[in-house]
């Protein structure tokens, strides 16, 4: 397997289960409901799976932001914005894939 395929697992796995951690830490703290509904909460926003528990409706406006943002990032795709951004490369060039072609 390619290191380059491993650490880009290794990167989207930290920033989800960071974005799921940071996420439910705030919900919990903002709204003063158990750390265990807001995991799930923000667990399905991340994953835009659109299950529920209840809670979306009765909370607060900064709480709704925090899910829309986690919403946003689990369908665009955290790693996409993240090279989207930095552009490490610095042009802007196509490259086309390459692939190993066994012959014989």
């Amino acid at each position: 397997m390619p290191q380059e395929a491993v650490r880009s697992a290794a990167a989207i796995a930290t920033l989800y289960v960071s974005l799921l951690v940071l996420g439910s830490i705030t919900l919990s703290c903002v709204e003063e409901l158990p750390l265990s509904l807001c995991i799930f909460e923000c667990t399905s926003a991340i994953c835009t799976v659109g299950l529920s528990v209840g809670l979306t409706a009765s909370l607060g406006a900064l709480s709704r932001g925090i899910l829309i943002l986690l919403m946003f990032l689990g369908r665009i795709g955290a790693l996409t914005l993240v090279f989207a951004a930095l552009n490490p490369t610095g042009s802007l060039a196509a490259r086309y894939p390459r692939e190993s072609i066994t012959v014989g």
